[in-house]
């Protein structure tokens, strides 16, 4: 697959160049006065929950020029933002406050107007179970998971550092996760009680981590890392058909598949939101913002602050 590079333009805007550098199209969906109007439908759906500047979650609907903080009066600073199936809730790593020195998980509802701590241990990573009842998460020593109000805090894997980046299949039957060996992340997936762990794909040359399922659980998605630079490769469930969507040369980072698998989105460029079909083709920029994390949700309308 003829792979396509992102260079940056006058104003903003970025050329997609394919192999032979010729630019195939040039689009910066986010540079021109309403450009909330040129994103095209693939990509439009739902709404984007970021960690933005100033160290809290932001929401903003793909394209658009504004958008509101999640949770303002919640704990502060906000980091890894993860949404429910049911689109309602937002599960997040929080900081507790000076005398408890540490971070622990919290949920907050869609319009930031109720939110709860469910952990008082650090928790970081969180990812839904597709019932919406549970959740597992980094506990910065292995794997964790716990249910939606609190309860069933249960540890997965062993008191390791070694595996992160947990993320619960849609289809409920695997929990995919990167595990640390030999100096390079690998990818794993194991059985939603933490049993029967498989290794999917490893190399010697490459660092593989932060996977992330596709909404029908057939492919995952990830970062590969090597030689300080990082791109967006993708395989099936299995570990097979593995093949990259951004060039070796970029920088993209926390790759997350739009609702109903019309494209996948990553951060690149200084924390400005891309986004292509899921075989790398129609590279766009949807969100031009200084996100350090951001995540999807499939809602079709987007929550406001009206407590």
């Amino acid at each position: 697959m003829a792979l396509l590079a992102l260079t940056a333009g006058a104003g903003g805007d970025f050329a997609l160049l394919g192999g032979g550098g010729r630019a195939a199209s040039v689009a910066s969906a986010s540079s021109a006065p309403g450009y909330g109007s040129r994103i095209p439908a693939w990509a439009a759906h739902g709404f984007i929950v970021y960690r933005c500047e100033g160290g809290t979650l932001c929401i903003r609907r793909p394209g658009a020029k504004r958008g509101h903080l999640l949770d303002p009066k919640g704990p502060s600073p906000q980091w890894d933002p993860a949404i429910s199936p049911t689109d309602q809730t937002v599960a997040f790593r929080g900081y507790w406050g000076i005398a408890d020195g540490a971070y622990a998980l919290y949920l907050t509802s869609a319009n930031g107007c109720t939110t709860r701590r469910i952990t008082h241990s650090i928790a970081s990573t969180p990812s839904w179970a597709p019932n919406g009842r549970s959740l597992v998460f980094d506990g910065g020593d292995g794997i964790w998971k716990v249910h939606a109000n609190g309860t069933g805090l249960t540890r997965l894997t062993a008191a390791t550092r070694q595996a992160s980046s947990p993320a619960w299949s849609p289809t409920n039957t695997e929990i995919a996760f990167m595990r640390y060996a030999h100096g390079r992340g690998q990818i794993w997936v194991m059985n939603t009680s933490g049993t029967r762990a498989i290794m999917l794909r490893a190399s010697t040359s490459d660092s593989y981590e932060q996977p992330s399922w596709s909404r029908d659980g057939r492919q995952i998605a990830f970062i590969a890392r090597a030689s300080g630079r990082s791109w967006i490769d993708v395989m099936n469930a299995d570990g097979s058909q593995l093949h990259a969507i951004t060039p070796r040369s970029s920088d993209a980072s926390n790759p997350v598949w739009l609702p109903n698998d019309t494209g996948i989105a990553w951060l690149a460029n200084g924390g400005s939101i891309y986004a292509s079909r899921p075989n790398g083709t129609h590279q766009i920029r949807v969100l031009h913002a200084h996100a350090e994390q951001f995540t999807w949700s499939s809602g079709s309308s987007l929550p406001l602050n009206r407590c």
